[in-house]
């Protein structure tokens, strides 16, 4: 990883630049629960109150502290090492913090990862689902 190093709660954390296919696939479920997926700037919206409807999405969805452990990883980790299970103990850390400090660094990168996440991964995302003409969530395999 070479995203700039956060520090929270004495530990260090890294945006999660390099990734697994694992990660990827458990990501998108994540932003999917969230109601990542569907959200688009509106045209008469300004970037800051996009920014500011995704948050507000996050955090009612109650996925905030979930996709904010799968955006984020223990710096000491190499991106090979990423398990659903680290994602979960970075959220459970953070979820726990109380400094103001730490919370003021959560909230701002929770709106960094989250607009670098729209810029990059989402568009790509979405651009590939509308290009094959999938945006419609289809049945589970053997799902009446």
């Amino acid at each position: 990883m070479s995203g700039e190093r956060i520090t929270l709660g004495g530990r260090e954390f890294e945006p999660m630049t390099v990734t697994t296919i694992e990660h990827d696939f458990w990501l998108m479920s994540r932003i999917r629960t969230a109601g990542l997926d569907a959200m688009e700037k509106g045209a008469e919206e300004s970037p800051e109150e996009f920014v500011a409807r995704i948050l507000d999405q996050v955090i009612d969805s109650g996925s905030a502290f979930e996709v904010l452990g799968g955006l984020l990883m223990p710096a000491q980790l190499p991106p090979q090492q990423w398990t659903p299970a680290v994602a979960v103990e970075t959220a459970k850390f953070i979820r726990g913090l109380t400094d103001p400090i730490d919370k003021a660094k959560v909230q701002s990168q929770m709106i960094a990862v989250l607009i670098g996440f729209f810029a990059n991964g989402l568009t790509s995302l979405t651009t590939s689902r509308k290009s094959s003409g999938r945006m419609e969530r289809r049945p589970a395999i053997g799902a009446n």
